[in-house]
């Protein structure tokens, strides 16, 4: 199987402008714009930093994951959920 090769993962809703779960692309940057807020308050604990950094890099991961259907951002989105839980 190649690196991009996906065959069950189209179930969201469609291509829309040729891009696959497009609504789904955007909305993940909304947990990005909250890592990257959390990341920017002072006086928090290290475990606050950690899980704030981990919603940074989900939502860069589920960008990249929605926008494309690459298995390369389908292992980096699933890895930094499960290490944020």
């Amino acid at each position: 199987m190649k690196w991009t090769h996906v065959t069950d993962e189209f179930f969201c809703e469609g291509k829309i402008f040729g891009i696959p779960e497009y609504i789904n692309a955007f909305s993940s940057l909304f947990i990005s714009c909250m890592g990257l807020i959390g990341i920017t308050l002072n006086n928090a604990s290290d475990i606050y930093y950690m899980i704030h950094y981990l919603l940074f890099v989900n939502g860069i991961a589920s960008f990249g994951y929605h926008w494309t259907l690459e298995w390369g951002w389908k292992l980096m989105d699933q890895s930094s959920m499960l290490i944020l839980i």
